[in-house]
């Protein structure tokens, strides 16, 4: 008993040290239990009831599940630790009340009610907390989507990944985020080619490359109306922030450009069959607006697919000592190749892959496995499952209240 009270009264600012450590490696779920166990412990803490606070959004996590529908428990994969949550999903979503439209990177759900007014949500799995958005559930199918902060916005690309459009919290409609036209994007100027690669959350923008490695990112800006600032669809646009290392070489080639969140830094990865010896990792500097080579990569690998990149910091865990450092996974159509990034940072792509294979056929660990796996794997949104309707977009409508 004494033990316990000791416990429980811990000084508080001991307290909000313990409390802090959990968000620092993002386990949130262990904030929140921490401030379950008695009403000291919550009162030296914050809430975590506000879904727009970015100290409780997630960011190191991924879901492995294709489908939040198919169990009531979803896993998530701590990209910083190598922990494993297995989650069970929120009521809300599994009594259907909502079609599951997306998760981000870090783990956020992008939901849209089934039932009027039809609107979307973003749901914290891991608080409970939702943030609501006045805006009306996409009408087309969604293959990938963003969450952005301060302020809370949402971007969703399409299945053919040559739009993407942006919402915020006081949004009535879906706007183009790039291409403005007669309400919707035209991506032709943009040089994307087959569509756009890799949508990317970075210090509170988004960012996507195109075909030729540019990277294209949004300005955000604000007017003031009475005594409240607000955004319009003519205030958020898309430009080149940055022109890519490979412009004039990329015409007549098969090169492709991924985006990655590395430990605090946006890397340009290049891929292709033709480099010239350029270099491969490139760290985009989004205040000067350049790119600046990467002779190494160090400890952390990379794993790149058109649908999904991430980072892995090896020395981190030793749950990913199963994985070479300083090692590139590109995961594009089926095949896997995996190259030491300081040998292409001088040669190209006269290396020769320290790996070549099918994905059925992967002899790398199951840690690396389960990385390449995640990258490659397609996930739709339940729209994806919806039937036509016309040119309207898909039937959620007919749906109505699951309650009735």
């Amino acid at each position: 008993m004494a033990d316990l009270v000791f416990w429980k009264n811990l000084p508080y600012d001991i307290t909000r040290k313990i409390s802090e450590s959990f968000l620092a490696t993002d386990d949130i779920d262990h904030y929140v239990a921490f401030r379950a166990v008695c009403g000291n412990w919550r009162r030296a803490t914050d809430s975590t009831a506000d879904a727009t606070d970015p100290r409780f959004m997630p960011s190191k996590w991924i879901m492995l599940e294709h489908s939040i529908h198919d169990n009531d428990r979803v896993t998530f994969f701590n990209l910083s630790t190598g922990r494993r949550l297995r989650k069970k999903i929120p009521t809300e979503v599994r009594n259907r009340r909502y079609f599951f439209v997306g998760v981000t990177k870090g783990g956020l759900f992008v939901l849209g009610q089934r039932a009027q007014p039809y609107q979307t949500r973003v749901l914290n799995p891991f608080t409970g907390a939702m943030a609501r958005f006045k805006v009306h559930i996409p009408m087309e199918q969604v293959s990938s989507v963003v969450v952005t902060t301060s302020p809370m916005m949402v971007f969703i690309s399409n299945l053919l990944n040559d739009c993407v459009s942006w919402a915020d919290q006081t949004s009535e409609e879906w706007h183009p985020a790039f291409g403005f036209g007669e309400g919707e994007c035209r991506t032709g100027d943009w040089g994307f080619g087959d569509g756009h690669k890799n949508l990317t959350s970075f210090a509170g923008s988004m960012y996507i490359t195109n075909k030729y490695g540019s990277i294209i990112s949004t300005i955000t800006d604000v007017y003031k109306e009475g005594n409240q600032w607000k955004r319009s669809a003519g205030t958020i646009s898309m430009f080149t922030a940055i022109v890519g290392p490979n412009f004039e070489l990329a015409h007549g080639s098969n090169n492709n450009f991924y985006l990655v969140e590395s430990e605090g830094e946006l890397l340009l990865v290049m891929d292709g069959r033709v480099c010239n010896g350029m270099p491969v990792v490139y760290k985009v500097d989004t205040v000067n607006k350049v790119l600046v080579p990467v002779r190494s990569i160090g400890s952390r690998a990379l794993f790149v697919s058109s649908r999904r990149c991430l980072s892995i910091d090896t020395t981190k865990s030793n749950k990913f000592h199963s994985i070479e450092s300083g090692t590139i996974y590109y995961a594009d159509r089926s095949v896997v190749r995996a190259y030491d990034q300081g040998s292409l940072a001088g040669s190209g792509w006269e290396e020769e892959p320290k790996y070549v294979f099918e994905s059925a056929t992967n002899p790398f660990s199951k840690m690396a496995e389960l990385l390449v796996n995640y990258c490659t794997t397609i996930e739709y949104s339940e729209l994806q499952m919806l039937p036509p309707y016309g040119e309207e977009g898909y039937t959620y409508y007919e749906y109505g209240d699951p309650s009735d």
